[in-house]
């Protein structure tokens, strides 16, 4: 590791045998973008880095990463994560279904997302509700938001009496069979700056004026 110090951009994306990777990553301190980092199992504790070293990663701005455990929750996840300072998009994929049993009940996350957070891609969302920290009332700086493969989710959170202050322009909903919600309330309500949606296998996500590709863009009304 110590004749890459001067790597800005690693990509570990598809590279399927990749189980673990070594504590010595988080030495890469002028890293911008890391791409296909791996949260391994419980078995490679004490060798393998784990999302808590990388908040020494200062001017890390992207990160994609793999969840292949099934204790980790979105909450322990974004304690980890509000440590990345310079941050700006986030992709998070999770290999496994949530373990009740198996992850440790976690302390209420009060803080909100960070808000030089810009871009926030989450791949097998393992919870039934969205925490209160990403309910579309508290999205006041994230741009693009792509919620995709969760089985469970239901819904945004409570329905609000008016229009949320959410910042979101960019919303990809993708393979979503359970949320159910209607036009109206998604973009008069949730999601009131919306210029982009993308409403793909989501099949209770009713009344969307989206074309034959599930996409609906702001100047189609004109």
């Amino acid at each position: 590791m110590d004749s890459l110090q001067s790597l800005v951009y690693l990509d570990m994306t598809g590279c399927q045998m990749l189980e673990w990777i070594p504590m010595r990553l988080a030495l890469l301190n002028n890293l911008e973008v890391l791409k296909g980092f791996v949260v391994s199992d419980t078995s490679y504790e004490g060798v393998a880095c784990n999302l808590n070293y990388l908040k020494k990663l200062k001017k890390l701005r992207k990160l994609s990463t793999e969840i292949h455990r099934d204790d980790i929750s979105v909450h322990q996840l974004m304690e980890d994560l509000i440590k990345l300072k310079a941050l700006t998009s986030l992709k998070v994929t999770w290999k496994r279904d949530l373990n009740i049993a198996r992850a440790e009940k976690p302390k209420e996350f009060t803080k909100s997302l960070p808000d030089q957070l810009k871009k926030l891609d989450l791949q097998g969302f393992p919870h039934k509700e969205l925490p209160t920290w990403l309910h579309p009332h508290n999205l006041r700086h994230l741009k693009k938001l792509h919620i995709g493969g969760g089985r469970l989710l239901k819904g945004f959170g409570d329905l609000p009496g008016k229009a949320t202050e959410c910042a979101v322009d960019v919303l990809r909903l993708t393979s979503l069979p359970k949320l159910r919600i209607g036009w109206i309330e998604l973009k008069q309500l949730y999601f009131p700056k919306l210029t982009f949606l993308e409403n793909y296998n989501c099949p209770r996500v009713s009344l969307t004026p989206c074309d034959g590709n599930g996409i609906w863009r702001s100047d189609q009304d004109d």
